[in-house]
């Protein structure tokens, strides 16, 4: 057995209502419990217990979460080993707000502490949310579009906006 242990910096990345504050909630009270034979166990009890239990409290109520505060960047920092100790890690994480996802889409600009913590990193966890998928406009559908608009009067086109 090897006392060496693994750094994982793990960002979560998906926009507003996509389950990364809910995932964050389920994966510590699945590590924090020990319900789960075989799953694997907190090794050291983070500081930020507080924020991790309102998580955890939440999805198991089964409460919608508040929208995390898009100024707030909470860092999760999870010890966490296997059932015999075998296999150590260290999870670390951020729970960042949708809609700051959001924001850097629409301005093209990210903070500098967020660019430096995606270069700490060596994962990344993708969420979506199928209730949330905006169908894509087709090529295809242009000339019906286009036909459309023109029975209605309603040539003028719109103006782009990048939100």
């Amino acid at each position: 057995m090897s006392d060496n242990i693994s750094k994982n910096r793990c960002v979560l990345i998906g926009l507003p209502h996509s389950g990364k504050s809910s995932f964050i909630g389920a994966l510590w009270h699945v590590v924090e419990s020990g319900e789960i034979d075989n799953s694997y166990i907190v090794t050291t009890l983070p500081t930020n217990r507080e924020y991790l239990n309102f998580l955890r409290d939440s999805w198991l109520g089964c409460k919608d979460l508040e929208r995390s505060n898009v100024a707030i960047v909470q860092k999760i920092s999870l010890n966490i080993s296997n059932s015999d100790s075998s296999i150590k890690s260290e999870f670390i994480f951020p729970d960042v707000s949708g809609e700051m996802y959001n924001s850097q889409f629409e301005s093209r600009k990210m903070e500098n502490q967020y660019i430096e913590m995606l270069e700490s990193t060596n994962g990344i966890i993708l969420f979506i949310n199928p209730d949330y998928l905006k169908q894509p406009a087709l090529i295809t559908d242009a000339d019906f579009i286009i036909q459309e608009q023109a029975s209605t009067g309603n040539s003028k086109a719109k103006p782009w906006v990048h939100k």
